[in-house]
């Protein structure tokens, strides 16, 4: 007995419509990416804005050594 098998594919406007949100989603949430430092008397923050938001404390009675960076 022979079998059946049929493949279908989406017409190419339907995989430009999903490139194109997937592209924009991609791009909402590489700028929405963010790593804020706060340092005061008491603690060096560091919180990490994104889902879920992440936020590490360090008492600066813990920091052992501090060096400059530059980013440019």
């Amino acid at each position: 007995m022979e079998g059946f098998r049929e493949v279908q594919y989406c017409s190419w406007w339907v995989y430009a419509v999903l490139l194109g949100i997937s592209a924009l989603i991609v791009i909402i949430v590489v700028l929405s990416l963010r790593l804020e430092t706060v340092v005061n008397d008491r603690e060096v923050a560091l919180h990490f804005r994104w889902l879920p938001p992440f936020t590490k404390r360090i008492p600066l009675a813990e920091v052992m050594q501090v060096e400059v960076s530059s980013y440019l």
